[in-house]
């Protein structure tokens, strides 16, 4: 019944009748569903268990090589930014660890690069904030480097099993709003500047 017609049904019948209709329209909503061509159940359809192979191969579909490497190149840059600061620095040191390989190269401590998302005060922090501030001396955003870092290290902190606390992901989520909002200022500026 559409919207009108239960209005103008609702003018001309008493409140008792409107629930009968009402219900007719329930009624009449259920058979519609009968006739799916899905007519098993969730259970039914699922009748076998997946293997773990199947599951993996399709989360392997999510990103295609492409993505998944400017990602891991994102995180390779955070971490050149990093290693370049650990001597002055001490929240770039403190988020690095020696290689186990014996190389003499850092990567990062997975868990602790975690934990400094809860500050602002972060490499994280710094290092997107000049990212975007030499990007847009270029003229350009920046916001989309920014987001890929962010996929790149949520990758990084999955295959490691680290958790972000609740802080830290309202921290990022805080963050990013103010990358945003200082990427409409700055598209802005540029406006007034063409004009």
């Amino acid at each position: 019944m559409s919207l009108a017609a239960y209005k103008q049904h609702h003018k001309t019948t008493s409140p008792h009748s409107n629930m009968a209709t009402l219900a007719e329209d329930d009624r009449s909503d259920d058979s519609e569903d009968d006739d799916d061509d899905e007519t098993d159940g969730f259970a039914a359809l699922q009748s076998a268990w997946i293997s773990n192979d199947e599951l993996d191969d399709c989360m392997g579909r999510a990103r295609d090589a492409s993505t998944t490497k400017g990602y891991k190149s994102a995180v390779k840059k955070f971490l050149a930014f990093c290693v370049l600061f650990m001597a002055t620095q001490q929240v770039c040191s403190d988020v690095l660890k020696l290689n186990d390989d014996d190389s003499g190269n850092y990567g990062f401590d997975v868990p602790k690069l975690a934990k400094s998302m809860e500050s602002v005060h972060g490499p994280y922090f710094q290092y997107t904030r000049q990212y975007q501030q030499r990007l847009q001396e270029k003229g350009k955003s920046g916001i989309g480097g920014i987001k890929q870092l962010r996929s790149g290290l949520t990758d990084l902190f999955c295959s490691a099993s680290v958790e972000l606390s609740n802080l830290a992901l309202k921290v990022l989520t805080l963050w990013q709003k103010s990358r945003n909002r200082d990427d409409i200022t700055f598209r802005s500026s540029e406006t007034k500047v063409a004009q």
